[in-house]
């Protein structure tokens, strides 16, 4: 499958300038993240941060097994007032139950809050919830869970922060491609409910593709998605590609189609994102955080429509121009989301939280 060659617009940045300031500020941050995206927005921003900041970490030994467990922040305010930060930052949700040191901490989606049920929507609701108002700043990932942030917590818009995720530098159309003996539309992510997986494979079979493509999803075989494909006779046509090390995504989104994400709640969505600066069209949902993303660089459906979804399957399949387009558009489009701005970003938000008192 041929790309469209990537064109990067090459714009000279001036150099960094900073106010004067007095001393070289201490920064302690919560670098336990292990996983998934909150784990990328922390390696990549925490790799980033300025010569304003010494950055010390929280001890390796205190494991982060189980995040929202109602000690995290009774400990973490344990050790901050231990240590003395000039500032802390928590790239997820956690937050200290008190702290003399200003604090910031990030909350990319409210998916615990309003998804979920037991513990986990406790934790946010009676715990999280609380301490909102005690942190200098919140950082979220979009627009669109600022202002669910804001509803929920009862703040005002200021004091939540939209700091953008972006794709890294390994996500170019140059390299290697997955090649099995088939061509295939991608799904790429965790199969928790509210991507709506189910909704994809039922869609896709009612697409007709079967016959000339395959559905390749991340992650270890599902008995529920498998019985639905077994009931609607494309089980030969429904593969699972496994754990996908973050080195080899390149290469399958570069070997794909398309990407296709009919999630019914994003806090962001890095997928897309990557699959555009592999010149990878992309199809997704019309809801919550994507649009704001992908904005008209993606082929957008109703997640709840599956005549909507299967028809934007075959488009993205069948219409070479519509595909041209969507690779074009989406260069440019994800060129305007870059980690280096986000950092910078950043940076100025912990400085200012620095100066100020744990209660301003």
């Amino acid at each position: 499958m041929s790309h469209a060659t990537f064109q990067q617009n090459a714009r000279p940045r001036p150099p960094h300038s900073f106010p004067e300031q007095a001393r070289v500020l201490n920064l302690l941050v919560d670098d336990r993240w292990s996983e998934g995206g909150i784990r990328r927005f922390s390696q990549e921003l925490i790799s980033r941060i300025d010569a304003r900041f010494a950055v010390s970490r929280l001890s390796a030994k205190w494991h982060l097994q189980r995040p929202l467990n109602p000690i995290n922040p009774l400990w973490l305010a344990a050790e901050l007032n231990r240590r003395r930060p000039d500032v802390f930052w928590s790239p997820g949700f956690m937050s200290p139950i008190s702290s003399q040191a200003p604090f910031v901490f990030s909350i990319h989606d409210l998916i615990h809050a309003r998804l979920v049920k037991g513990i986990r929507a406790a934790y946010f609701n009676s715990i999280l919830r609380p301490l909102c108002k005690k942190a200098h700043k919140i950082v979220t990932v979009s627009e669109f869970s600022r202002h669910e942030i804001c509803d929920w917590a009862g703040l005002p818009a200021d004091r939540v922060v939209p700091i953008h995720n972006a794709a890294t530098d390994r996500f170019t159309p140059e390299g290697p491609e997955f090649s099995p003996n088939y061509p295939y539309l991608l799904y790429i992510g965790v199969h928790s409910e509210h991507k709506n997986l189910p909704a994809l494979v039922r869609a896709f079979a009612a697409s007709g593709l079967a016959k000339e493509c395959k559905l390749l999803l991340s992650g270890e075989p599902d008995a529920e998605l498998r019985a639905i494909a077994l009931a609607l006779r494309i089980e030969n046509s429904l593969v699972f590609a496994g754990f996908i090390p973050d080195a080899e995504l390149p290469a399958y989104y570069r070997g794909a189609l398309a990407l296709v994400l009919v999630s019914t709640y994003e806090g962001f969505g890095i997928p897309p994102l990557e699959a555009m600066a592999c010149g990878t069209p992309v199809l997704c949902s019309n809801t919550t955080s994507l649009p704001e993303v992908v904005g008209s660089a993606a082929l957008l459906v109703d997640p709840t429509d599956l005549e909507e979804i299967a028809e934007g399957m075959r488009r993205i399949v069948f219409q070479e121009s519509l595909r041209e387009g969507l690779i074009s558009k989406g260069f440019e489009r994800c060129s305007r989301f870059s980690w280096e701005i986000s950092s910078r970003k950043l940076c100025d938000l912990l400085a200012a939280a620095a100066g100020t008192s744990p209660n301003e």
